[in-house]
């Protein structure tokens, strides 16, 4: 048993090394013409259309299924129902993209002889740089496989992680140019976890209670946010907020060159920071931090002081969905 573990060990890490090095190699297709796809999906008036065959229309519907999720207008069109009628879902103002290693099945060429007399672009992705797909198409994608990491070279195994790497990276890129937020992500799961749990009031989660007051050291706060791991602190004085003092403070002030010793919280601190209602919800509150830019707020009860909210708290609320 030991020694059929080590020839197994040996087989899987041999496998994971395989598509290490893949995706390594495979770096240089972040040039020009991935960003040129990425602009033109960005800029699609309609939808994107991604379809492949076989394993690859596996990947294309998880690739669209991650679209979806993040508010891209994206279809999935699995390459069979594409040439059996299906290719009527395609629209003039749509971009359709085309997962093919070989890019010379039949169904890859059908699909491209109806697009051309639509006059509707055309993304390849493929490893075949000589292939119908590549040579036919507005944009293109060309990854390099040496080999699958299966046995015999003969499942789809790397070039299928290849495209799943590209697509994740090309959904990715889209939502940061989108500025796609918590708030848009919770918008479109009303029944993941972070849907559900972001329309909680803030006073039904957990809230740390950091604080330091006015006249307290520098080196006080320091050890309080360091001990909260919130990256701030909140300043008290006569048991009202007066301040806030994140760790961007704490930088701005040591690049100052000042004399910390003479200096304490009420010197450092933001005053008057944003506060906000324990009855108000996630959501809302969600909504404060990315129109105020800031990465905190301080909670409050009649005045009282609650905790401090930190916008981690509220993405870590999703990780499980």
């Amino acid at each position: 048993m030991l020694n059929h573990n080590k020839k197994i060990k040996s087989i899987l890490t041999d496998v994971f090394n395989h598509q290490i090095e893949n995706i390594e190699r495979n770096k240089s297709i972040l040039n020009e013409q991935l960003c040129d796809i990425v602009t033109k999906i960005y800029e699609c008036k309609g939808k994107l259309v991604i379809t492949g065959v076989g394993k690859n229309a596996i990947i294309s519907k998880k690739i669209v299924s991650t679209l979806i999720s993040t508010k891209q207008n994206a279809y999935y069109l699995h390459g069979n129902d594409a040439v059996h009628g299906d290719l009527g879902v395609i629209n003039e103002d749509d971009i359709v993209m085309l997962i093919s290693k070989s890019g010379n099945t039949y169904e890859i060429k059908k699909i491209i002889n109806f697009l051309k007399k639509k006059n509707i672009p055309i993304i390849a992705l493929t490893s075949n740089s000589r292939s119908f797909l590549a040579l036919e198409s507005n944009f293109k994608c060309i990854y390099n496989i040496k080999k699958e990491s299966s046995a015999g070279n003969i499942a789809p195994t790397t070039s299928l992680i290849t495209c799943q790497l590209i697509g994740d990276a090309i959904a990715v890129a889209l939502m940061n140019l989108r500025n796609f937020s918590a708030k848009d992500f919770s918008e479109v799961h009303p029944g993941g976890a972070l849907g559900l749990k972001l329309n909680k009031a803030v006073s039904e989660i957990f809230l740390k209670k950091t604080q330091v007051c006015t006249n307290d050291s520098v080196f006080d706060v320091i050890l309080e946010i360091t001990k909260s791991r919130l990256g701030a602190t909140v300043v008290i004085e006569k048991e009202r907020v007066v301040g806030i003092i994140t760790d961007g403070d704490l930088r701005r002030t040591f690049q100052s060159n000042i004399n910390l010793e003479q200096m304490s919280a009420k010197d450092i601190m933001t005053r008057n920071p944003i506060t906000i209602a324990e009855s108000l919800n996630l959501k809302e509150s969600l909504e404060i931090m990315n129109e105020k830019k800031i990465m905190h707020l301080v909670v409050i009860r009649d005045s009282n002081y609650l905790g401090l909210l930190h916008m981690h708290d509220l993405i870590d609320l999703g990780k499980n969905d």
